[in-house]
């Protein structure tokens, strides 16, 4: 009698499979230049201990936002601002947020100049 052994491996998911990358929300799809936003992103599950990081860019100088946002181990989402800058002509800015192979991305309409702060009017 031959008596054999097999070994199976299994996996809760956590470690090779974390959450993804499923939404990327503003508070507003417009803002007067000069003033800010927050941004949300928004994980498929809680993010594992540790913690997880995703970038960030503006495709406009008019915009910017931190390089990198990390997602609290338990938590699904995190907030982080959008600041701009005054300018002399509406704008659209892109903002990109990316995890691991996700990317999702969010225009802000419309950066319009806030006239008074061009002008130095108090």
């Amino acid at each position: 009698n031959d008596v054999g052994f097999r070994c199976v491996r299994e996996s809760t998911g956590s470690a090779s499979n974390p959450p993804s990358l499923v939404n990327l929300t503003l508070a507003v799809n417009g803002i007067t230049a000069g003033y800010s936003t927050t941004g949300t992103i928004t994980l498929s599950g809680a993010a594992p201990a540790g913690g997880l990081t995703a970038s960030l860019r503006s495709n406009n100088v008019a915009a910017t936002v931190p390089a990198s946002l990390t997602v609290a181990a338990g938590q699904t989402s995190a907030q982080f601002t959008v600041a701009t800058t005054v300018v002399s002509t509406a704008q659209t800015v892109t903002v990109t947020a990316t995890l691991g192979g996700d990317t999702r991305r969010i225009a802000i309409q419309h950066l319009i100049q806030d006239a008074a702060r061009v002008f130095g009017a108090a």
